[in-house]
């Protein structure tokens, strides 16, 4: 939405234009969340800390290829690790 204001009149004109998002597009977007919750695993259930990192590759239209990590800190002192690479949308 533009709106053009005619200083001598004060009349003011909206111009309201509807633009596609680009078919692809590159992605610069990292993501840094800490998150506390449950995990479970064949020892039972316990308290956790993940710590994730996220990285945007590119996107075509609204779906994102991203990479993700994360790491889980357990109360027994166990650690998880997760790499890979997935979409989003």
């Amino acid at each position: 939405v533009s709106t053009v204001l005619d200083l001598s009149t004060g009349e003011a004109i909206q111009y309201v234009q509807d633009k596609e998002l680009p078919w692809l597009g590159a992605a610069s977007v990292l993501r840094l969340g800490v998150y506390a919750g449950i995990k479970t695993s064949p020892y039972g259930s316990e308290p956790s800390v993940r710590v994730a990192l996220s990285k945007e590759l590119f996107a075509v239209k609204e779906t994102r290829a991203v990479v993700h990590g994360s790491v889980d800190f357990t109360n027994s002192g166990r650690t998880d690790a997760f790499v890979g690479v997935g979409v989003e949308w």
